[in-house]
């Protein structure tokens, strides 16, 4: 049965459990409907508290058995998505702040394309080539 079918069944069961309380009140005395009353209540708290208690076990199972779910799984396996296999990984090389990732992103140097490219007569001059310059 749908969840549908089954809310509308415990309406009608509520209903129904209501109006033929509120029959059986009306034909027995004040006194006796007070003790019936009574004791139908105590059931009904502890009903209640019964619910109550199973709720909060059920959505900390689920939470305890998510995080084991993510522990357990390991980080190099790509996550599916509908779009297919995500797999973010940075191998090698010193990171210094945040790593932005994505596709197809440009960055541009406005200050570097600005300047002239280093002719390739005149290399730039290290250490190693000025002391053989010297001698």
């Amino acid at each position: 049965m749908t969840e549908r079918v089954l809310k509308w069944i415990g309406i009608i069961l509520v209903a129904a459990t209501a109006v033929s309380m509120a029959i059986y009140f009306y034909q027995i005395e004040l006194d006796e409907a007070d003790k019936t009353a009574s004791v139908v209540g105590v059931f009904v708290g502890l009903a209640g508290l019964a619910l109550a208690i199973y709720g909060t076990v059920t959505e900390r199972n689920k939470r305890i058995n998510a995080a084991q779910l993510s522990e357990s799984t390991p980080a190099s396996e790509p996550e599916k998505t509908q779009f297919g296999s995500i797999n973010n990984n940075i191998m090698g090389g010193s990171f210094f702040g945040p790593v932005i990732q994505g596709r197809d992103i440009e960055v541009s140097n406005h200050k570097a394309s600005q300047q002239a490219p280093p002719s390739s007569s005149n290399p730039p001059q290290t250490d190693e080539t000025q002391d053989s310059d010297k001698t």
